[in-house]
């Protein structure tokens, strides 16, 4: 009986043992899939994250170039209208003077002229005597009127392909003309390929054209705006030129579509990033940009260089390995419990250390508990000295104790906002903050510099800015005689225009020659 007793426990123990065996391990199975799934979400959040943020800086850098060329166009416009007749020379000094140089990706800039068919052969001699004796309106043929191009510039060869090529016979610019004579707006054309490129493939461009009217007109009504157009502005653009100008600007490791309207088939379709590799994930990010009348659809898909760049592939396959290791050796050996919960921790640290953001953790006194390196380096203070110290010792205003910051924070949405920051050595930079409880006694708040991003949008303002302060002044070269009153409007230009807080001009006296 004693026998079968001590048989009867040992065949407990052990069911037992092994129940809990299992238990451990399903327990542990299920948690080690949750944090895997976590891990690939997390790594698909990083790289959703990302992605959009490249989208948006493409999208605000091309919309800047766009409308900077649009500003440029307006002033050729002010030109034209300041002058009885523009002659290649003065075309091209004006030109010239703009120095575009490659980064805005245009081909170049045109005049068109809008020609009666009485008017035709004057106007083939007009152009001849200029020393273009091959210069014809092209393609040939009787029509009521033309809209041959007859300035450009760089006139180089490819150029020059262009000159007498009557654009209202391309059925790609004509909705574009019409409605720019109608609306008194910049708008551009359908894909197209240049006269400058006839025969290359897949040399996708596009043109933007501006309205020029006769002088001194009222241009309140669309039959006013039909009688009075002579012309248009001419700018033609090769998409990849274009793009290729944001090289350094924008993320070169993901993959762009653009297309000329909401339909992304091949019949719309602009360009493509050169990547040859595309990513497994399916993640595509969509943009609109509206510009000239049309409205461009822009896709960004991540490359594996750019999934390499964001995200750790390695990082759930570690954790699944990982999870099922300690699965179990916590079944069989109790004691390795402890020790795996400090490495557990150790890598905790090490993963919040090497964040990229400031990282840091606070009580709801504000007293700081902890920071990791990026915060540190980020304040400039050691961690010592860190501890010792409140929020609002770190801030320019004391947004923390105000009482709706407080009820924001005790409850369980985030708190995201811009707060100044005072280092050690006494500089300041702007922050990007988000806050949040991590329990009845503590907060969390994730950091990021923002001085680079505030210094390229006032870059790019900056830039916006003094090229309208330069039209300005251009339509008032054109437009005034008088020295002083010319002088006069510069200085205005440039103090409310081009962001200067004063501006003058000084004369040589000519007695004096001082």
């Amino acid at each position: 009986m004693q026998v079968n007793t001590k048989i009867s426990n040992l065949i407990s123990h052990k069911t037992i043992s092994w129940l809990l065996t299992c238990s451990i391990l399903l327990i542990g199975s299920f948690i080690t899939y949750q944090l895997w799934s976590n891990a690939l979400r997390d790594n698909q959040h990083k790289l959703n994250v990302a992605l959009e943020d490249s989208a948006d800086v493409t999208i605000n850098n091309l919309s800047a170039r766009l409308n900077a060329i649009l500003v440029i166009m307006r002033g050729v416009k002010g030109f034209v209208d300041g002058s009885e007749s523009v002659s290649s020379e003065e075309f091209h000094t004006y030109i010239h003077s703009l120095n575009l140089g490659d980064k805005f990706g245009v081909r170049g800039i045109a005049l068109v002229e809008l020609i009666n068919d009485e008017n035709k052969e004057q106007h083939i001699l007009q152009i001849q005597k200029r020393g273009l004796s091959d210069y014809q309106i092209k393609p040939a043929g009787k029509r009521n009127v033309y809209a041959p191009i007859t300035l450009i510039e760089p006139f180089d060869a490819l150029n020059v392909q262009a000159l007498g090529l009557d654009v209202l016979t391309l059925p790609s610019t004509i909705k574009a003309l019409e409605e720019a004579r109608d609306t008194n707006q910049a708008r551009i054309s359908t894909r197209m390929t240049l006269a400058q490129d006839v025969g290359s493939e897949n040399q996708h461009s596009f043109v933007m054209y501006l309205p020029v009217y006769k002088k001194n007109m009222i241009l309140n009504s669309l039959e006013a705006r039909r009688n009075a157009i002579i012309g248009w502005v001419d700018v033609p653009f090769r998409i990849a030129d274009l793009m290729n100008g944001f090289k350094g600007e924008i993320d070169d490791d993901v993959e762009i579509k653009i297309y000329q309207n909401a339909d992304t088939s091949e019949e719309s379709f602009l360009y493509r990033t050169a990547h040859h590799e595309t990513s497994e994930q399916s993640i595509v990010t969509k943009r609109t940009l509206e510009i000239g009348g049309a409205q461009w659809t822009l896709l960004f898909s991540p490359t594996p260089a750019f999934e390499a760049r964001i995200v750790r592939d390695d990082k759930p396959m570690l954790i699944g390995l990982l999870g099922i290791t300690l699965t179990i050796l916590t079944a069989f050996l109790a004691w390795f419990l402890l020790s795996s919960r400090q490495r557990a921790e150790n890598r905790y640290q090490k993963l919040f250390n090497q964040a990229g953001d400031g990282v840091l953790v606070l009580d709801f006194q504000h007293r700081f508990i902890s920071a990791n390196l990026a915060a540190i380096k980020m304040l400039g203070y050691e961690q010592n000295a860190l501890i010792n110290m409140q929020l609002p010792d770190l801030l320019t205003k004391n947004i923390v104790n105000a009482p709706e910051f407080m009820a924001q924070l005790t409850s369980d949405y985030s708190i995201k906002d811009e707060w100044e920051y005072i280092r050690k050595d006494g500089t300041r930079f702007i922050g990007e903050v988000n806050c949040r409880k991590l329990d009845n006694q503590y907060y969390f708040a994730i950091v990021r510099d923002l001085t680079d991003r505030k210094l390229a949008e006032y870059r790019i303002n900056h830039l916006t800015q003094l090229y309208q302060a330069l039209s300005e002044v251009n339509q008032a070269i054109v437009r005034m005689g008088d020295d002083n009153d010319l002088f006069s409007v510069v200085c205005r230009c440039s103090v409310n225009f081009g962001g200067m807080k004063m501006a003058w001009v000084g004369q040589v006296d000519e007695e004096s020659q001082r």
